[in-house]
């Protein structure tokens, strides 16, 4: 996951994910799995890369 501030960090997580702060574990994995099942590879091949980038925001928020 790329460096640049926390507060950096958390917004572009929080962007990836469709959330906004205030967001509760629920409403993160409720994100990770919308988002997921549409980018997963399995699903899109050509969307490996976000796909990763969406998984890394997921535990980086869920880490917080």
């Amino acid at each position: 996951w790329p460096s640049g501030g926390i507060g950096r960090t958390t917004g572009r997580a929080l962007h990836l994910l469709g959330l906004e702060g205030g967001w509760t574990p629920a409403e993160l994995r409720q994100a990770f799995r919308k988002h997921g099942k549409r980018l997963h590879p399995d699903a899109s091949p050509e969307h490996v890369d976000a796909f990763k980038a969406l998984s890394a925001a997921y535990h980086y928020l869920f880490s917080k």
